[in-house]
């Protein structure tokens, strides 16, 4: 994960037409007065000498990290570069969620149809029902996902998860991590992207 403050003034980003095929070249402006690696005059901006990746993943939130990983393991010969803006990995949308992640995890009392309905009358008829019901369905195999990452939970002392049940959701389907869920979910997150090599 390659972090660049935000205080960095112009960013401005550059493909590098001289790159072999299937490589991604980037450049990276500052408005700092750095030289131009040789033999890149047509470039009119001064620019960070370059750097090359096979696959460049922009942000480093839970949709930036979460397809580097997957990227990383379905792709292990291919080196993988995630850059985000701020000068820390974790400075992202995703380490300020402070609420939990809702998804049917007690079949026996909730459903995705309960779900499902709960999500369409908060929504107040501005979700996409299609959406919806991919987003329900596919979001305890999500979160069992992010549990393997390693991201933890509050759970009851019986060892169970601790649902809570918040403003919405007529069930009690919400996971969270105290009132940091997002932050703890980063955390596993990134710890998950450091074991790849690539």
């Amino acid at each position: 994960i390659i972090s660049f403050p935000t205080t960095a003034a112009g960013t401005a980003f550059y493909v590098c037409p001289e790159l072999s095929a299937g490589q991604a070249g980037i450049f990276l402006h500052f408005g700092q007065r750095i030289h131009k690696p040789e033999g890149l005059n047509h470039y009119s901006k001064t620019i960070h000498p370059y750097m090359t990746t096979d696959l460049l993943v922009i942000g480093s939130g839970i949709a930036g990290l979460t397809f580097a990983i997957k990227a990383a393991k379905a792709l292990p010969d291919k080196e993988i570069l995630v850059l985000t803006k701020a000068a820390s990995a974790e400075e992202t949308n995703t380490n300020y969620a402070q609420g939990g992640v809702a998804g049917v995890w007690d079949f026996e009392k909730d459903s995705f149809d309960k779900h499902i309905e709960d999500t369409l009358i908060a929504g107040d008829g501005l979700c996409d029902p299609r959406a919806v019901e991919v987003v329900v369905k596919e979001g305890p195999d999500r979160i069992r996902e992010i549990i393997g990452y390693g991201t933890r939970f509050d759970k009851n002392e019986g060892g169970d998860y601790n649902l809570g049940r918040e403003g919405g959701h007529s069930e009690f389907r919400i996971l969270h991590h105290k009132d940091v869920t997002g932050k703890e979910i980063e955390r596993a997150l990134i710890a998950e992207a450091a074991r790849h090599k690539n």
